[in-house]
């Protein structure tokens, strides 16, 4: 299946106070900057940076640290499969990042409903199924599997993969590689989300990873 992005109307207002600006594909990033040779950093809304002004989101700052191109794919409510997906389709547009970043989101959160206004032939749903535990055992494999092929995708293509996770793992993550875990030890504006600090520190270990 081939994977696209509707275009959507560019976004701006506020939002828990902060000033949000996306851009024709729901992104927090200039739609003029190149994305070929750049940093791609991918997760969720985490990533995305919710209640977070822009240059606070981990993105941003490992940008201003490295001095590198840095693009913020993190999407509200994405998913493994999510991440994997939009991986699979930039690079299927001959596309080529210098490094990929994946903050991880739940490995038991998966979408199933089609959204016409966003994207092309995905299945989605924006709420994670955590009620019947059978279930999210069955969608953590699934999110797993996914995330091995996407893994080794990358690794045939020779593109450096930094991954890591923002608080303590769930019980669903069982995997044989150790990726770092980054608890909030401070909230966005929203009340929920991770705030600048929790950022900063996930940043500069982010910075760290990131060698030619």
């Amino acid at each position: 299946m081939t994977y696209r992005i509707i275009p959507k109307t560019p976004y701006s207002g506020l939002q828990h106070g902060v000033y949000i600006e996306e851009n024709h594909m729901g992104y927090r990033y200039d739609s003029a900057r190149d994305l070929n040779g750049a940093v791609w950093f991918l997760g969720c809304s985490y990533v995305y940076g919710e209640g977070l002004e822009v240059e606070e989101t981990c993105a941003d700052l490992v940008e201003r640290a490295t001095g590198r191109t840095v693009i913020n794919l993190g999407r509200m409510g994405a998913s493994p499969e999510f991440v994997c997906s939009l991986l699979e389709m930039l690079l299927a547009q001959d596309l080529k990042p210098s490094h990929v970043v994946i903050a991880w989101p739940n490995v038991n959160r998966y979408w199933y409903r089609h959204d016409p206004e966003f994207l092309g032939p995905w299945m989605f749903d924006t709420h994670p199924i955590y009620a019947d535990a059978a279930q999210a055992n069955l969608i953590a494999e699934v999110s797993h599997a996914r995330i091995n092929q996407t893994l080794a995708e990358l690794r045939y293509r020779a593109i450096p993969v930094v991954e890591f996770r923002y608080d303590t793992p769930w019980h669903h993550w069982r995997t044989a590689r150790e990726i770092p875990s980054f608890d909030r030890v401070d909230l966005a504006r929203d009340g929920i989300h991770p705030g600048t600090e929790t950022n900063r520190t996930a940043a500069l270990w982010v910075t760290s990873q990131l060698k030619d």
